[in-house]
This record gives structure tokens, sequence and C-alpha cells, in this order.
């Protein structure tokens, strides 16, 4: 069995992640490939659990389903910050205000396969 990875965030790596969370549904459309694909869909719940979960500052009791959702929401900032899709001016304003950040998470976590974790 391996172990399951643990990634630590700091305040500000977790308003990125809680942003780009509130962000996918709107990700989810402005991408055709996702829009239009039933298997690439997620069931999304932002309960308040699942948010507790997120500023516990880590990623280790996520299921694969809620990481997956986090590496969508950085992915989706990602693909704001350099400009492949546009949800609004305020996510436009964000990921430029955070790039390094975004571009940091998003290297961190393509290193880590969801079906790991």
């Amino acid at each position: 069995m391996k172990n399951k990875p643990i990634i630590n965030f700091d305040t500000e790596q977790m308003t990125i992640i809680k942003y780009g969370l509130t962000l996918i549904p709107k990700i989810q459309q402005s991408i055709p490939e996702i829009k239009y694909s039933k298997n690439a869909k997620l069931n999304i719940k932002l309960s308040k659990s699942t948010l507790k979960k997120f500023e516990s500052g880590n990623i280790e009791n996520l299921t694969p389903e809620q990481f997956r959702m986090v590496l969508l929401s950085i992915n989706g900032l990602y693909l704001i910050l350099i400009k492949d899709v546009f949800i609004d001016k305020e996510s436009t304003s964000f990921a430029e205000n955070n790039s390094e950040n975004i571009r940091l998470l998003q290297a961190l976590f393509d290193t880590y396969n969801p079906n790991v974790i």
C-alpha cells in the first residue's frame, strides 16, 4: 500500500484553491471538452464539511473526487491566467494577481496522481 502524499498549503494558497473551487461550474461550462464529456463531469459538492477539509491546510484526507476538484480549480485558474479561458474580469484579475502561486500549485499538483490518493 502506498503512502498518501501530504501537501501543506499556506493561507495564500488556500485562498487561491477556495476561489478556484467556486469557479468550477463556470470552468466546466467554458471548456468544451469538459462541457460535453459525460465522463468528465464531477459531482461537485462544496458543502461546509468539504470546505473545512481544505481549511486544514493539507490534502491528506481528501477523497479522489475532492482531489480532482482541487486539481480542476487550480488548472482552471491556470487556464484563466494564460487566457485560454475567460470567465469574467474578476477571475482574470484574481489569476493575474496570484500568478506565481497558481503556477506553483499547478506544477505541484501535476506531480500527483489522484488515483493514488
